[in-house]
């Protein structure tokens, strides 16, 4: 089930890869070519509290096919309509696509993954590593398939992806319906327990989370700029890119069997020395 966040990260980091480029190939302002993702992010934002509302148990899946449909339909309006001034509109539907995908998967996985054991330290690390390394292959894939066959490709192949996960969704949630699993909550109960007495630190997590985020928004909304003024090749500023994000997806897969280290100061600090 995880791999479809990684596949439709991937669609999302070959947009942004694509879009950023084409704009600052065209010596776009700085403002215009980040300004690609900050719209992407508020259509996102906005979209992921309606999808709150309207998601539950039983609807999840069909949110998720109607996602994937869609992703579909705007990969093909990319190709279809290409000018430069069409873009903000493509990628602000990509935002809202994106939003009904990844507010009921979560719905959805929860469903489907009922009776394993485990804990929701396993479900956040296996889904960061899946999500960041889709969204690592974005740029990496787009970095050589633009230059040997031209960007209208990268579109094809999100078209694929985007029907992938649309039938694979759908046959999933079919099994998962005729086979329903028994709950143990085993792990959930343990887990329970465990972190009982812990502090409630959300509001912490949303402030390192949140100042993360605007460091990574930066580095990869501005980073085309910089190239296309450097004259750096696709294919290498698809690597770097995607440097960051596999990177960010293996050091989430090794929090997999981690207990207690985020409520402890030092290494959250040590964490934050690092991004600085």
């Amino acid at each position: 089930i995880y791999l479809f966040p990684a596949m439709m990260d991937l669609i999302v980091g070959s947009v942004f890869f694509i879009t950023s480029v084409r704009y600052s190939e065209s010596n776009a302002s700085p403002l215009t070519v980040t300004g690609m993702m900050a719209t992407w992010a508020l259509v996102y934002s906005l979209s992921s509290l309606a999808a709150g509302r309207a998601v539950n148990s039983s609807n999840a899946a069909k949110l998720i096919i109607v996602s994937g449909v869609t992703t579909v339909f705007i990969s093909a309006c990319y190709i279809l309509v290409p000018d430069l001034d069409a873009q903000y509109l493509w990628i602000s539907l990509t935002g809202l696509a994106s939003a009904f995908f990844f507010v009921p998967f979560q719905v959805f996985m929860k469903s489907v993954e009922r009776g394993e054991d485990g804990s929701v330290v396993r479900s956040t690390s296996l889904y960061t590593f899946s999500w960041s390394t889709g969204m690592a292959c974005g740029p990496f894939i787009s970095g050589y398939v633009w230059p040997a066959y031209g960007w209208q490709y990268c579109y094809v192949l999100n078209m694929v992806l985007g029907a992938v996960v649309t039938l694979g969704v759908w046959r999933l949630s079919r099994r998962s319906a005729e086979s329903p699993g028994v709950d143990r909550g085993i792990g959930l109960h343990v887990q329970a327990d465990e972190y009982s007495k812990m502090p409630d630190l959300v509001r912490l997590g949303w402030l390192a989370a949140g100042v993360g985020c605007i460091s990574v928004a930066i580095l990869r909304s501005l980073f085309p700029v910089k190239a296309a003024l450097l004259d750096i090749l696709k294919t290498d500023q698809g690597l770097i890119l995607a440097i960051l994000s596999f990177t960010q997806a293996f050091v989430g897969l090794a929090f997999c069997r981690s207990k207690f280290w985020m409520y402890k100061p030092l290494p959250v600090a040590l964490f934050s020395l690092s991004g600085l």
